[in-house]
């Protein structure tokens, strides 16, 4: 739970009051008190909406000289162009206007601005180019009362400019024919809340009564109601009549442009609601609008014919998809530029600003950064010279207002107090951002908590008929309005289980005593990542909606969770916060086994295991691994270890070969048979990935045959079928859990173009601490050469250093040594790196991991008490290709093989600088791995080779079938890595044991 939960308060003698006055229950009542009513007028409103009475239109100031201009403009027949904005707001109003001015004699036309071509309101440019047409007259819907320059312009032209809009004015108002907005000052209109639509109904409503029309214009609310939900203006007093009106008339099917657009976005007309208008219908429209031309979405409002309708709503669902492509890109920067601010905690406001920015998409990603953050958040494109910028803030802080303090910076601004555009030069957006932190100072802190406005807390048991249909009561929901929220406590969790794409979402079972809820909770399946259920510790308090779903004709109801508390008794709390590190006495008891043992741990887990039975047992012992790749960096990271405390150690695989290996002995699956002689302690390390390539069940068989001393299996992450096999096929008789539980974030920049840009932006951050992993050490040496060149004295006084396998004792001491004083910035290095992170913060992924354990094992050197601890991945597929390339260099295929054997099946004075001149291979080393491979199949007799192997006998020697262990490795880390979701990544770091510990219930 991260937000505060106020729980409202009862004002009885009123509530009392209105339950006798109206006949309600007291749950209603309080519902009522909730949302502000404080009078008999406002609870009809809420009960009653059909009944609210519609204000004079004449109230609002220059209303009268509107409609008398619009209709001397009708009496001469000049045409009119409705001006609108490109959100959802402006198309509706656009549309609005053109439908019923158009039906009432009005030569109409229409016009909605490009966002990135003419910005947001009037430009100057679109009235010249309008102009030059022949128009000269002018009315706006959602837009213009900031447009002073613009409407000055119009007027030297000779235009007529007719503004009607609902935002915020400012310090003066613009100089046209007439100015319709309920939020001028001294405007007397009794409501000032209305949308641009809004507006734009009352300037009809007012034409009507002046010129006696019979036209019935409630027809046209459901437009009317789409563009008021859209803009999140409150949903009271009039704004709730059209909502209400509206959706009965989406019922009645009426648009048919809408209707196709309902249809592809899965919404039933029949049972449609102000949630599905704001958040499935309201996108699309939107989505053209930002990243294309918002005409699409105006014809598609006004078009009869269902084909042509069907193609210009598919054409929106199109547009929106790739909006949100467009986004998502965006809002990963923006959360990596989060990450490096040193003072992000102190700050009350943020301002992010990015080259080629979408400035049509910036406005969502600002909401998304709001919603993690409760800051208010304003998010910049940088163009050039020129900066624009969506805002977007929280409840009690007025973003209009705040952007009025530093208006002195600013070429031009304008929005309401949710939401605003502006821009400014570039080269003062520093100095922006530096007043607005001045400015946030004067609010009060405890504004920037999140809480969340719970309307009661009730049982279980209250669920039931009685209370939906009170709920029911204060529909529509909206802004001012909120969709009740109840808190329930102490609920047992009966069955849980994830849904949806990803697996984000979760489908629970509530219980509390003999009653019980199906619940819901969109987004929250990552708070269950270590928590085994079912779990008689466990509990939950849950703020939710409660919503009503029809199956067969039978009613049920269900929770819709808002926020929730996980909480467990201290019983439970202890086991499952407990420290992972093994102590000496822990040792004792695994390596003390007589029978064969599994331990499940991280691979930092597996090494000190390792160490602690290479010093016990001085003697045979043999650390298998699946793979080469994986075999190396064990080998590499151990053996200064061991050489440090006195104990020998030997690599084995097939192009180095040791009849009599002395000490710890390290090899691959594939070569054990070689080296097993009987009697020895074996360590075999990730048994889970020979079960993935087949040899699991030759593994076991030769341990058993060989009469091992002991067998000890040490894996880092399984499923519960691979479990249930290793038991049964190694007899293990003993399991210890050695679980390392981390809270880690994750960025992701997979297949970025620009690694070394982004290295030099983190690296400018006083808070960063990094450790770059690189499975390629040619692209270490580059990195390091390049980060040198670039921050010199930082690489000569040890802040950028780097640390490679095999080098010297003193060397990685020195380094571990730099490390844990907080001395090095950048840690250069690869997975084998065996000492502490503690004080590193984030590890980066310079280029794809060789295999499962060089991408798990860096973050298992992680400080467990640093809570800012960040994974960053920057590989991508031409990472992976490489990767691939290097294992057919190191594992060539067979027809490489059966080629070379062709050119060597001549005598040759240097068969390996034969094979370098033929082109075989690039280098002499290889060609010793080529002539290895021969001399394995017998073959070649010191000068050339005497037989052309087959296909099959290259394939079944040690080096191929090692390279075909490697491949299939690869295959399946890549799915894992570069196919995966960002969420599905980051449950790794969280909880890597989790499918061991959902198998272990």
């Amino acid at each position: 739970m991260k937000n505060e939960w106020e729980i409202s308060k009862s004002q009885e003698e009123w509530e009392v009051f209105l339950c006798k006055k109206f006949n309600i229950s007291p749950l209603l009542a309080h519902l009522l008190v909730n949302r502000g009513v404080d009078s008999v007028e406002k609870a009809e409103q809420f009960l009653m909406p059909e009944k609210i009475h519609l204000a004079d239109p004449y109230k609002m100031l220059d209303m009268d000289k509107a409609v008398e201009k619009l209709i001397k403009i009708r009496e001469k027949k000049a045409p009119l162009v409705v001006y609108g904005d490109y959100d959802v707001d402006g198309v509706t109003g656009t549309s609005l206007y053109y439908l019923v001015l158009k039906k009432w004699g009005w030569n109409i036309k229409t016009y909605i601005p490009k966002r990135l071509d003419d910005g947001y309101g009037l430009s100057k440019n679109s009235i010249s180019l309008l102009h030059d047409k022949g128009i000269n007259h002018f009315i706006t819907v959602d837009c213009g009362i900031t447009s002073i320059d613009e409407i000055n312009y119009a007027n030297s032209l000779g235009c007529e400019v007719i503004v009607t809009d609902h935002h915020e004015v400012k310090n003066q108002i613009p100089p046209a024919v007439a100015i319709v907005d309920p939020k001028r000052p001294g405007d007397p209109y009794p409501f000032k809340d209305f949308s641009g639509v809004g507006v734009a109904f009352k300037v009809l409503q007012a034409l009507q009564k002046r010129l006696g029309i019979n036209d019935d214009l409630e027809e046209y609310l459901d437009i009317v109601a789409l563009g008021t939900i859209a803009d999140i203006v409150p949903i009271l007093w009039e704004n709730r009549y059209f909502v209400h009106k509206g959706i009965k008339l989406f019922k009645s099917k009426r648009r048919v442009g809408i209707m196709k657009l309902m249809e592809l976005s899965n919404v039933n007309p029949d049972d449609i609601k102000a949630h599905d208008i704001g958040y499935k219908i309201a996108p699309k429209i939107n989505a053209v609008g930002r990243i294309d031309s918002a005409y699409t979405a105006l014809k598609l409002i006004l078009e009869e014919n269902p084909k042509k309708a069907h193609e210009l709503a598919q054409n929106l669902v199109e547009k929106n998809l790739e909006r949100q492509s467009i986004e998502n890109q965006i809002y990963q920067q923006a959360l990596a530029q989060l990450d490096v601010m040193k003072d992000l905690k102190e700050r009350r406001i943020l301002v992010l600003s990015g080259k080629g920015w979408h400035p049509g998409v910036i406005g969502i990603v600002a909401s998304r950064i709001l919603s993690i953050y409760h800051r208010p958040t304003l998010m910049l494109s940088i163009e050039g010279d020129i900066a624009r910028g969506s805002a977007r803030s929280i409840e009690g802080v007025n973003i209009v207002e705040i952007l009025k303090e530093v208006d002195d910076l600013l070429e031009e601004y304008g929005g309401h107090k949710m939401a605003a555009g502006f821009s400014l030069k570039t080269e003062l957006i520093p100095e922006f951002d530096r007043r607005l932190q001045i400015v946030m100072k004067k609010y009060d802190s405890q504004i920037l908590i999140p809480k969340i406005k719970v309307d009661a807390k009730l049982e279980l048991s209250d669920v039931n008929e009685a209370l939906f249909k009170d709920i029911k009561k204060i529909r529509p929901y909206g802004s001012g309005n909120p969709e009740p929220i109840f808190v329930f406590e102490d609920l047992e969790i009966g069955r849980l289980r994830t849904v949806g794409k990803n697996g984000k979402h979760v489908n629970v079972i509530l219980w509390k005593g003999q009653n019980k809820m199906d619940a819901v909770g969109f987004g929250f399946s990552h708070l269950f990542d270590n928590v085994n259920l079912p779990n008689e510790f466990a509990r939950l308090d849950v703020a939710a909606n409660v919503w009503e779903n029809s199956w067969n004709d039978k009613i049920r109801y269900q929770l819709n969770i808002v926020d929730m508390n996980i909480k467990f008794d201290g019983k439970y709390k202890v086991n499952f916060l407990r420290k992972s590190e093994i102590k000496k006495e822990k040792f004792d008891k695994i390596l003390n086994q007589s029978s064969n043992a599994l331990v499940i741990g991280d691979p930092c887990v597996e090494e000190k295991i390792i160490l602690e039975a290479s010093m016990k047992e001085r003697g045979k012992l043999i650390v298998v691994s699946p793979t080469n790749s994986m075999l190396k960096d064990l080998y590499n990271s151990l053996s200064l270890m061991l050489k440090k405390i006195g104990i020998q150690s030997s690599y084995v695989d097939a192009l180095h070969m040791s009849d009599n290996p002395n000490g710890v002995t390290f090899t691959n699956v594939i070569s054990l048979p070689k080296i097993i002689k009987g009697g020895e302690f074996v360590i075999l390390c990730e048994p889970q990935l020979m079960i993935e390539m087949g040899l699991v069940n030759e593994i076991s068989d030769l341990v058993v045959e060989k009469k091992s001393k002991r067998l000890l299996l040490l894996s880092s992450f399984l499923n519960r079928d691979d479990e249930s096999k290793i038991l049964q096929l190694f007899s293990v008789k003993k399991i210890f859990h050695e679980f390392h539980k981390r809270d880690i974030g994750i960025i992701d920049d997979r297949n970025t173009k620009d690694k070394t840009s982004i290295l030099m932006r983190l690296l400018k951050s006083e808070h960063n601490r990094m450790a770059v992993v690189f499975s390629n050490r040619q692209n270490l040496k580059k990195t390091l050469s390049t980060l040198c060149e670039r921050f010199p004295l930082m690489c000569k006084s040890d802040q950028i250093i780097s640390y490679v396998p095999n080098a010297s004792l003193y060397h990685y001491h020195r380094v571990v040594d730099l490390v844990k004083k907080g001395k090095v910035k950048v840690l250069l290095t690869t997975p084998v790196y065996a000492s502490s992170l503690e004080r590193i913060n984030r590890i980066v992924y310079y280029d794809f991991p060789r295999n499962h354990i060089s991408f798990l094992k860096p973050p298992s050197l992680f400080d467990r008490a640093n809570s800012m601890s960040v994974i960053h991945m920057m590989f991508g597929e031409e990472d992976v290709n490489r990767n691939v390339k290097d294992i057919e260099s190191l594992f060539p295929p067979s027809e490489h093989i059966i080629k070379a054997a062709h050119v060597l099946s001549q005598k040759s004075v240097d068969p390996e600088e034969r094979l370098v001149e033929t082109g075989i291979v690039d280098s002499k080393v290889f060609s010793k791995l080529y002539i290895s491979m021969f001399k394995e199949m017998g073959i070649f007799d010191g000068e050339k080779v005497t037989k052309i192997p087959t296909e099959d006998e290259v394939n079944m020697t040690l080096r191929e079938r090692e390279g075909m262990a490697e491949k299939r490795i690869l295959t399946n880390l890549k799915r894992e890595l570069m196919e995966r979701k960002t969420r599905n990544i980051a449950k790794i770091f969280h909880n890597p044991f989790e499918n061991y510990a959902k198998s272990s219930n």
